[in-house]
């Protein structure tokens, strides 16, 4: 039995210095890091948070802070962001087109 013990750590030791060992080791160690850390390597590559971005034109000059409002208070996370247009319509769909806005909204009134 005492030569059983010395042939096992001897086999045991020439396994664990095989190159196969090591790097399978290794490769499982980095797995192992890269689960356990995914939600901060998710984070890292978010993109800060900025919402996407909406003109408003409020033809009406009466529905702009409202509709702000009721959009600050159903967007928790603030993925979405409104702002009143001071350019001309066909400027913000340039501006649209080039990627710098996300869309436009007109707010107007129903004509009775």
């Amino acid at each position: 039995m005492n030569k059983f013990w010395i042939v096992l750590f001897h086999t045991y030791l020439s396994k664990l210095k095989t190159k196969s060992f090591i790097i399978s080791t290794a490769i499982t160690l980095a797995l192992v890091v890269l689960v356990t850390n995914l939600g901060s390597i998710i984070s890292m590559f978010d993109d800060g948070g900025e919402g996407d971005k909406i003109a408003v034109i409020d033809r009406s000059n009466q529905l702009y802070d409202t509709f702000a409002q009721q959009v600050k208070a159903l967007d928790n996370n603030e993925a979405l962001e409104v702002e009143k247009a001071d350019k001309p319509e066909k400027e913000l769909e340039k501006d649209v087109r080039d990627e710098k806005l996300e869309g436009i909204l007109i707010l107007d009134r129903d004509k009775k």
